[in-house]
């Protein structure tokens, strides 16, 4: 493969791993700010609100990034199609709708209505843990796929207990989010867990472009096309 070439794929992968940084981190603000500031009950919650659109298409966005996405490995690859799978999930399942919130704009059930509102209010949910699992997955048992070709060892093992915090919060946090929203579900603590949890979801792709970017991977083009 030409070098110039090499160089061209190499930057668009780099910058699709930039990409869903920045969406990662904004996703939650832009809803914020289309809310004219208000705080919903939960990021969910936006499905319901004259936000929906644009809820719906960041989502389908994240998730259609993430299956076409390439892993490094088989497993990392399918557990990142996984992902994308989930986040449109989270998308076409909505969580269930309070009616009393001023910030409603229209009660649905989404595209499966037929399955009912508490059905769409659980699979909402199951989507949006597995989303965060895959990509903790990923975080964890995939990390050794690029990390063993770092040569620098101090750097490789800050990398890898950066990846373990990521891990562990991409796990807890989701629980933790279900756990609070069975106990007060319209609690404003539930947005903000969940605006911490796209937060860890970005800081894992930054993380992991900056290994890349330092790893002998990037150095080397492929012998062959």
């Amino acid at each position: 493969m030409d070098s110039q070439i090499f160089r061209h794929l190499l930057k668009t992968y780099i910058d699709s791993r930039k990409l869903l940084t920045l969406i990662g981190i904004a996703f939650p603000w832009l809803l914020f700010l289309g809310n004219d500031f208000e705080l919903l009950a939960s990021i969910s919650a936006n499905y319901h609100s004259g936000m929906r659109d644009v809820f719906v298409g960041i989502l389908f966005a994240v998730g259609t990034m993430l299956v076409a996405y390439k892993g490094y490995s088989r497993k990392e690859d399918m557990a990142l199609n996984v992902a994308g799978a989930m986040a449109i999930g989270i998308a076409v399942f909505p969580t269930m709708c309070d009616a009393s919130a001023s910030n409603v704009a229209v009660c649905s059930t989404g595209a499966f209505g037929g399955l009912g509102e508490t059905v769409n209010n659980w699979l909402h949910r199951i989507t949006a843990l597995v989303f965060f699992a895959g990509i903790a997955y990923v975080c964890w048992f995939r990390r050794n796929d690029t990390l063993l070709q770092l040569d620098d060892e101090l750097s490789r093992r800050r990398f890898e207990k950066g990846y373990m915090l990521l891990a562990i919060a991409l796990v807890a946090l989701p629980l933790l989010v279900a756990t609070v929203h069975f106990i007060k579900p319209l609690s404003g603590l539930v947005f903000w867990l969940e605006v911490t949890s796209m937060v860890v979801f970005s800081l894992y792709w930054y993380v992991k472009g900056r290994e890349i970017k330092q790893s002998a991977i990037e150095d080397v083009a492929p012998s062959k096309a």
